[in-house]
């Protein structure tokens, strides 16, 4: 038998939203193109990124989260295990979230091994056992939360058959080769913390720790020097124990996909991928390098990637666009080595030999044909070029270099500046839109603004937007002002961050080209002093006005409108992003230098970032579970008729029970003639109306008739005319005799009176689908009750009214309260204490009742689209359990008369 033939293979995972038909290439496909896959001896598996799955909402969640990892995992696991048989050399390579992927999978490949089987299924099963039982065996968090659901799961694979002993599994000794670009997180959140706490507290999301396997042959890890997200900050491994020759990481210059490529222009990224080519090549991966002939056309694809080098390549900007909003961090080359991410054993980085920098990154900044700033290189380093590592001192001198480190030291005082301008840029847009869910906006402040104009203009943009987002135009449109006033802001805010960033960049080419760095211009202080002075007159106006305003000239102070416009739109939010603004331009350097080289705040800001802030959203996302899980709960109760008791009149029989309170409304029209009656009449006791004369009934004969009975009698009002000389007693008609519009009152009942304590008032009321029915509701005021202690509408002692509560004089306390209490709100994006009317005692047929502007009585219609019970209830946080649904309810007090009126119907 021929012995099988010892193969190569090649394990390749792309970036996200990277795959093989996007236009723009990564590094990582160029790798895969670049394979010699024309014989036996070598085989690959090229992956797509997550986030390119053809299903949009999950490539967006794949893009966004990193949805998708675990499903790239295994299908290239799978692939190993398929194909490796003893003796064949494993090669991995990945770009970001890839890299993370391909780091996994190596990791998965040591501990456990790789399974068998007959058929895909089977391994692609046993591939999945495999996985469980490695992240059981690596992935943790520090209470061990997941163990319980880990053992939940396992009893009921147990009951159903499935079975996995890594002792069935092939071992694999050794890794040949692994070379990744810039290993990001695999699963990202807005705000790093998020992410982390996840991880630590509730459910293992990264890499169990940043210890590098000895298995590995050789390992050589591309990072980005000149990334400004810290969201994309590399997770690097500890090179404690690990000899230089077995793991490299080199920086290069670029941002995230300058190094991993995917860019238009992307000559930057073949550096990169030159280097990991070589070194891949000398540990035995073979390339298309034989020089092209008529009869094996394919080019030289490592003289390809030589060529393609440009260390003057475009240097893409990672901030642009929305991608400012990522949280604003260069990379410091210095504390990235030196960093610990959790209490978890192994989740250090303790890099204590030189980093190494890619001699093109120095000579660029040195001299380069475009202007380049790195801020993040340290004081000492090892230089990599094209003939292996050499000492700094043959690319910056000892002088040079302890020079550029003072200077580069001074110029994060910036960073700092920039970092407070970043937070108070996303708290202002935040704020832009929170507010509208915060405030209550009349809607004719709409009608009422001199900007008619940009209302008109936001309704306009409305029309295009989602029926979802109408909460957030209304209360743009009507009240614009707010609105331009916030948006300045944050446009301000910008500019000063890309401002600050003109001039990081500005003295760090100053101090790399050995040029002394230059101070604000005068035309900068200017402006500076200028925005100064104004944001100090807004907040001393704003804060102080009340006992300023008597004692300052008139002259200084501005007119009743400006003061008026400041009183009501410079809110204490307002107010915090003026003053840390001011703080950010304002503090002295010295200051700055001091805080930042202070030992106590760099391990506060730490401890703020690695360890608080985790715990914190960890314990928040647990809450927000308990909140939405109770809020779920209970909608399911009430869609099935837990929660509203029906009427048992009505529910036994809707024809025999009376409606107290409908109103029947008739309109008006011609009288009846009843058969046999001289004397017309009208419905529910209305009396015939005629303008003079008297009512009668008069035969007639329908015109044009000639079949059947064609008589009939029309009801007319009869003026008599009296006899003259020679004419007899007569009279004339003065039109037709007709009946008023008039609405019948029935008597109110007991459940007319509803009481905004109870969870779901019944109100004895049946009303039919597809009918339309007028709902009065007026709330008792203080000056009907003779006690207003239990009639007024009040929450928790607060005045509230069908309008909801008020917003003035809201405490930071109450604030917190209803921030708390909203998950657990019956209709979440519905203010407090607004009437909701239900139809039915299950279902989902429910109508929020909006008062009019002004006014806290409500006259609202509606249109049931079932037939049922009327409900009503105010929209207050509840419970699931029945013990406690009406927890919140208890501090409710209040009275209102309710009145139905059913349509009008004809005469």
């Amino acid at each position: 038998m021929e012995e099988a033939v010892k193969k190569r293979i090649v394990l390749l995972s792309d970036g996200t939203g990277n795959s093989a038909s996007k236009v723009w290439k990564s590094n990582v496909w160029r790798l895969f193109e670049s394979l010699d896959l024309r014989g036996e001896e070598q085989i690959a598996f090229y992956d797509d990124g997550v986030g390119t799955s053809s299903f949009k909402p999950l490539a967006i969640l794949g893009g966004v989260f990193g949805w998708g990892l675990k499903r790239n995992v295994l299908d290239i696991y799978k692939f190993l295990c398929t194909n490796y048989r003893p003796g064949d050399k494993i090669y991995g390579f990945g770009f970001s979230r890839g890299a993370f992927t391909i780091r996994v999978v190596i990791g998965l490949i040591l501990s456990q091994g790789l399974v068998r089987g007959d058929t895909d299924a089977e391994f692609y099963q046993n591939a999945k056992m495999a996985y469980r039982a490695y992240r059981a065996e690596k992935f943790r968090t520090i209470w061990r939360i997941e163990m319980l659901f880990r053992l939940i799961r396992d009893a009921v694979l147990y009951l159903f058959g499935v079975r996995y002993d890594k002792a069935n599994n092939q071992v694999v000794d050794q890794i040949a080769f692994v070379g990744v670009w810039d290993t990001v997180a695999a699963y990202g959140m807005p705000i790093d913390e998020m992410a982390r706490g996840i991880s630590q507290w509730i459910w293992p999301l990264e890499l169990p720790n940043r210890v590098f396997d000895l298995r590995i042959q050789r390992a050589c890890h591309a990072l980005s020097l000149d990334d400004e997200r810290t969201t994309f900050h590399p997770v690097l491994w500890n090179e404690d124990g690990v000899p230089a020759e077995q793991l490299s990481q080199v920086w290069f210059a670029g941002v995230h996909s300058n190094v991993g490529g995917g860019y238009p222009d992307d000559s930057l990224a073949y550096i990169p991928l030159v280097w990991i080519m070589k070194e891949a090549q000398a540990f035995g991966l073979q390339f298309k390098t034989i020089p092209n002939t008529p009869n094996d056309p394919d080019p030289d694809m490592m003289a390809y990637a030589e060529w393609r080098r440009d260390k003057d390549g475009r240097l893409y900007d990672s901030r642009n666009g929305l991608g400012g909003y990522y949280r604003y961090g260069p990379r410091r080359i210095q504390d990235l080595s030196h960093m610990r991410f959790s209490l978890r054993t192994g989740d250090r980085v303790n890099n204590n030999r030189l980093p190494r920098i890619h001699a093109s990154a120095i000579i660029r900044a040195q001299r380069g044909a475009h202007r380049y700033a790195p801020i993040g290189i340290p004081h000492y380093y090892d230089v990599l070029g094209d003939n292996g590592v050499e000492p700094q001192v043959n690319y910056e001198p000892k002088p040079e270099a302890d020079a550029r480190a003072r200077a580069q030291e001074r110029i994060w005082n910036y960073v700092w500046r920039r970092r407070i301008i970043y937070f108070v840029t996303v708290f202002a847009s935040l704020y832009i839109a929170i507010y509208p869910l915060s405030r209550a906006i009349p809607s004719s402040g709409e009608f009422s603004t001199s900007l008619s104009l940009v209302s008109g203009a936001i309704r306009a943009v409305g029309h295009v937007l989602p029926g979802a987002l109408s909460s957030w135009v209304d209360a743009y449109a009507r009240d614009p002002s707010h609105f331009l006033a916030l948006g300045a802001l944050v446009v301000l805010l910008v500019t000063l961050g890309g401002w600050l960033g003109r001039k990081i960049r500005d003295r760090m080419e100053r101090i790399w080209r050995e040029a002394r760095p230059t101070a604000l211009s005068k035309a900068e202080q200017a402006w500076l002093g200028v925005g100064t002075a104004a944001a100090v007159y807004v907040l001393a106006l704003t804060w102080l006005s009340r006992w300023l305003t008597p004692w300052l000239p008139g002259w200084l102070l501005p007119p009743p409108s400006v003061q008026h416009y400041l009183s009501t739109h410079v809110s204490g939010s307002v107010s915090l992003i003026l003053v840390f603004t001011m703080i950010a331009l304002l503090t002295p350097e010295t200051v700055v230098q001091h805080l930042r080289s202070w030992r106590v705040y760099r391990l506060s800001i730490r401890t703020l970032k690695l360890y608080v802030l985790p715990f914190f959203f960890a314990f928040g996302f647990l809450a927000l579970a308990v909140l939405f899980g109770n809020h779920l709960v209970f909608s399911i109760e009430q869609a099935n008729g837990h929660v509203c008791s029906p009427t048992d009149a009505l529910a036994k029989s809707t024809n025999v029970a009376k409606n107290y309170g409908i109103d029947r409304c008739v309109l008006g029209g011609l009288a009846t003639c009843p058969a046999g009656s001289a004397t017309p009449t009208c419905s529910i006791g209305r009396e015939v109306y005629c303008s003079e004369g008297q009512p009668s009934c008069e035969p007639r004969v329908k015109v044009g008739c000639t079949k059947g009975d064609c008589n009939y009698d029309m009801p007319i009002c009869r003026v008599p005319i009296p006899a003259g000389p020679g004419t007899p007693a007569s009279s004339r008609s003065a039109g037709p005799a007709t009946c008023p519009e008039k609405c019948e009152v029935q008597p109110r009942g007991e459940s007319k009176l509803f009481k905004i304590d109870e969870v779901c008032h019944a109100t004895n009321i049946w009303l039919e689908e597809g009918q339309r029915y007028l709902i009065r509701l007026s709330p008792a005021k203080e000056t009907d009750a003779v006690d207003s202690r239990t009639k007024q509408w009040t929450d928790n002692g607060r005045p509230v009214s069908t309008r909801g509560p008020s917003p003035a004089g809201v405490t930071l306390w109450q604030r917190g309260v209803a921030l708390v209490k909203w998950p657990l709100k019956r209709h979440l994006f519905v203010d407090p204490i607004k009437v909701i009317a239900r139809v039915g005692s299950d279902g989902s047929d429910e109508f929020v009742l909006e008062p009019d502007p002004g006014s806290d009585r409500l006259d609202v219609e509606i249109k049931p689209r079932r037939s049922g019970e009327l409900f009503l209830y105010v929209n207050e946080a509840v419970l699931p359990f029945r013990g406690g649904r009406d927890w919140f309810y208890r501090d409710n007090s209040g009275e209102a008369t309710l009145a139905v009126q059913r349509p009008r119907q004809p005469n």
